[in-house]
């Protein structure tokens, strides 16, 4: 199986430290977005990950079925593990609140696998970041 991390972000990268002032919030989708019930961040699948986080000061948010303006303003990460087939690519609204977000200095991670590809592009194409599953050819 194959897996790739992506992480965006226009602001240093301070995701897993811990700062003097305040808590950094982790959001992820809920499980109407990731393919498997135990996916979101929230999930049996992240217990490892939740534990490093917490134990560096950051808090876990609650998960969203939806990217808004509203909810990445009260998130410092967005963090995504293997999305669902049919929910996972992102509205038009959701891509512009995230490039927002983005711009604003919000961190994303993006933990994958090659299911669905188009449904990362959707939010990963932006930046230069696309898949292929296509091998290069050897002269």
């Amino acid at each position: 199986m194959l897996f790739a991390t992506v992480v965006l972000s226009v602001a240093p990268a301070s995701a897993f430290t811990s700062t003097a002032t305040a808590q950094t919030i982790w959001g992820s989708f809920d499980g109407s977005r990731i393919n498997y019930g135990a996916g979101p961040l929230t999930g049996s699948a992240h217990n490892t990950l939740r534990s490093i986080i917490e134990a560096n000061d950051g808090d876990i948010g609650l998960p969203t079925a939806s990217l808004t303006a509203e909810y990445l303003s009260g998130v410092d990460v967005f963090y995504t593990f293997l999305l669902s087939t049919s929910t996972g690519t992102l509205s038009g609204p959701e891509q512009t609140a995230l490039q927002n977000w983005i711009a604003d200095g919000g961190t994303l991670i993006v933990t994958a696998d090659i299911f669905p590809l188009a449904a990362y592009e959707s939010f990963t194409a932006a930046y230069g970041v696309t898949c292929s599953l296509e091998r290069p050819r050897v002269p």
